[in-house]
């Protein structure tokens, strides 16, 4: 394709479109950027109102940077419109969507959307996002009863949720703006999936008052909350299934799915430690999040005020083979959730393909596996986090390419609105999976690994103790939730290379505008090098990722997102890397096997014209 086509470029941002959150009626601007000398004689924008096709030309808003800014606008007649972009040249039409330009006739699969009406968490896309497992955190003293090891990955290590309290300067000092617990309430276990009681905090964790005097010093600090539960099962020993169990007249018997007069239900996953609740029943739909004190709506009223859930197996919930009951239930909890609070983040687990969960009636994000963690964990040689599991598929060696990267980033992202981008709750790490300094990854690559993710659009998630280069191994999850080693927190701490990595990147996320509202582009997918950009009208930053077992030299487009050689740029961790620009537009770098560089420039003002 031709060379100036790299600069096509749009998306939902508010440098792309105003206002990014439009309401009905409302007059929307809608803008596209291309070089100044680009070979395009018109630009069209194609949308569907009503379902009639219509074009509507652009035209020139201002020169800027060696681009030139084209818009038009629409007015917001209907809840959701769809739009692509037909770029004219002499001989040749090239459409643009989300999933990149085309020289045919795209279908609407990959669409820009604009919803009319949503309420964004907005609060989402500045934060950056710390994971703990309450149980392994602190105890409030930084003595653990006995060493951690294979022998005791069953134990209880006694943290609670004042040792958390007590550790805010520390979260603080990292960067940290927002905290996701992994579930609190009353359980038998340490991870408390199999839950007694939805409706009190665990005695062991310090009870309901503890997590009162948590979410105030967090909210006083700046800080969010949000809460982990798993409403599509219990577990056995709370008095909803115990009296399922022994009450065949009970009204709690329906919330379960028993075979007749049997004592046989149904477990998730086949464990039968975790009974499955049946949503069919509409009490039990009033006690999970209907009444006004039901369990969703309890814990985000005061004196509680927590920020969101993040719903455990959410992928699997209400769905039973012919009960098939998902989709309106995650349009019910929704709107029972912002009923309480209109911009509580509603976070699910789902590993794989879950666009349409994310049209503006569901779901705000998932746990971005699919999206990010998968994609990078194999492409640094740690395998598929599902294909592993296959000892067939694990033993194809196949090396991914910086192009599979791209794609399947695209893939995610292009299937849903632009708001749902800035909502995406990106992690490589976490209770689920091994952590990815214990797969042989070297540090460079891992270090890489954390710039990427720091770098993707939404919200970074660092699962605690990650900074600290945190002890475990890869075999089972007891090896992914050591306790934290406190014991390396001294006055070297911010010379370490993992600490100093987080916190440099996490106070970055939280200051600069380009990393919270900003747009992002693949600059380069080719020769096992990634260059990825994060800009908006006035500042940007630029990842490129080296993946090779060699060093290379690569050419990088910075132009096309309106870096020039007039702007200047810097290397956020005062690396010195060896680069010239080779014309106004493109800067020439070798890089060094394994090596990931940060840039950041700041950008010259157009002129509207």
């Amino acid at each position: 394709m031709e060379k100036w086509l790299e600069s096509v470029y749009s998306d939902g941002s508010p440098q792309f479109v105003v206002p990014p959150l439009p309401k009905m009626k409302e007059r929307v601007s809608i803008r596209l950027q291309v070089y100044n000398d680009a070979k395009v004689r018109h630009i069209f924008l194609r949308t569907v109102p009503n379902g009639a096709e219509c074009l509507t030309e652009m035209h020139p808003l201002k020169e800027t940077n060696g681009l030139t800014i084209y818009e038009a606008s629409i007015e917001m007649t209907e809840p959701r419109m769809n739009y692509q972009f037909h770029l004219v040249t002499e001989d040749t039409i090239y459409y643009y969507t989300q999933n990149g330009i085309t020289t045919y006739i795209p279908d609407h699969t990959y669409d820009f959307v604009l919803l009319a009406d949503y309420v964004q968490p907005e609060w989402v896309k500045s934060q950056v996002f710390y994971q703990i497992f309450p149980e392994r955190f602190c105890n409030g003293t930084d003595q653990w009863p006995m060493e951690y090891d294979d022998e005791h990955k069953l134990d209880f290590y006694g943290g609670t949720l004042d040792g958390i309290r007590e550790k805010i300067p520390y979260l603080k000092d990292l960067g940290v703006t927002a905290v996701y617990l992994n579930p609190i309430f009353e359980a038998p276990s340490t991870h408390k999936y199999d839950c007694s009681d939805y409706t009190k905090v665990d005695a062991g964790f310090g009870g309901d008052e503890a997590l009162a005097r948590l979410s105030k010093a967090l909210h006083e600090n700046g800080m969010k909350l949000v809460l982990d539960i798993s409403i599509n099962h219990t577990g056995t020993q709370g008095p909803w299934f115990q009296k399922a169990l022994h009450d065949k007249n009970s009204m709690e018997r329906g919330f379960y799915f028993f075979e007749a007069d049997s004592d046989e239900y149904k477990g998730w996953a086949g464990y039968k430690s975790l009974p499955v609740l049946d949503y069919r029943n509409e009490e039990l739909r009033n006690r999970i999040y209907r009444d006004k004190h039901s369990v969703l709506r309890k814990w985000l009223q005061p004196p509680y005020s927590i920020d969101g859930w993040r719903f455990d197996v959410a992928d699997v919930f209400a769905r039973n083979d012919e009960i098939q009951l998902n989709r309106p239930l995650w349009r019910e909890i929704r709107t029972a959730i912002r009923e309480e609070n209109p911009q509580a983040y509603i976070l699910a687990e789902d590993w794989g393909d879950c666009g349409t969960y994310m049209q503006g009636d569901e779901w705000d994000a998932p746990m971005n596996y699919f999206g990010f963690g998968r994609i990078i964990r194999q492409y640094l040689g740690a395998g598929d986090l599902f294909g592993m599991r296959n000892e067939i598929i694990r033993n194809v060696p196949y090396r991914m390419t910086a192009e599979d990267v791209e794609a399947r980033v695209r893939q995610h992202l292009a299937k849903i609105p632009f708001v749902f981008w800035q909502n995406q709750f990106n992690l490589f790490d976490s209770h689920d999976v091994s952590r990815l300094h214990h797969e042989n990854v070297d540090w460079e690559s891992y270090r890489g690994a954390v710039i990427f993710q720091f770098m993707m659009i939404g919200t970074p998630s660092v699962y605690y103790g990650d900074e600290l280069e945190i002890e475990g191994w890869t075999e089972n999850d007891g090896g992914f939730r050591a306790p934290m080693p406190w014991n390396r927190v001294n006055e070297n701490l911010h010379e370490t290379p993992f600490y100093h990595l987080y916190q440099t990147l996490s106070h970055r996320k939280c200051e600069y505008s380009s990393l919270c509202e900003g747009s992002m582009k693949f600059l380069c997918a080719e020769k096992q090098v990634i260059a990825l950009a994060r800009f908006d009208e006035t500042q940007a930053h630029v990842m490129v990722m080296n993946h090779n077992d060699t060093e290379i030299t690569m050419t990088i487009p910075f132009g096309a997102i309106g870096l020039t050689k007039e702007c200047g740029l810097e290397e956020v961790f005062a690396e010195e890397p060896k680069c010239q620009w080779s014309d106004e537009r493109n800067l020439t770098i070798t890089i060094p096997a394994h090596k990931t560089y940060l840039f950041y420039g700041e950008k010259m003002q157009g002129e509207t014209k």
